[in-house]
């Protein structure tokens, strides 16, 4: 079609992640004719059994590390009046794990997540 608007809806009412418009399909979805990133192998989405809607590219089977620093701060409601506990890295001798900064202990955590699931039923 060259209509915009029936193109678009027909776009929105299909179930597929990638349709090519006005030109060869097979080009068009490895992105040699639509400037999608190039690929031979091409990902169905969740209508598939697959995890993606994009075309595989060597960019998805890098695997790339990540190192996240907190950006904004967060405190639970679950959490709150909890006195805080200088951040440690490691289990300290005859002590529990503590957790990033919030000075949570491993069984702080377990009591925490039990109230929590208690709410819930």
């Amino acid at each position: 079609s060259s209509d915009y608007n029936i193109i678009m809806k027909f776009a929105m009412e299909k179930p597929a992640f990638r349709i090519v418009v006005n030109t060869v399909s097979t080009l068009g979805g490895v992105g040699y004719t639509t400037g999608v990133a190039p690929s031979m192998t091409l990902g169905p989405g969740t209508l598939g059994g697959a995890i993606t809607t994009d075309n595989i590219t060597p960019l998805h089977l890098i695997n790339y590390k990540r190192l996240a620093f907190e950006i904004r701060s967060y405190e639970s409601p679950y959490v709150r009046g909890m006195d805080s506990v200088a951040p440690v890295s490691s289990s300290e001798p005859g002590g529990s794990l503590k957790y990033g900064g919030t000075g949570l202990s491993d069984n702080d955590i377990d009591r925490i997540i039990g109230d929590f699931l208690k709410t819930r039923k």
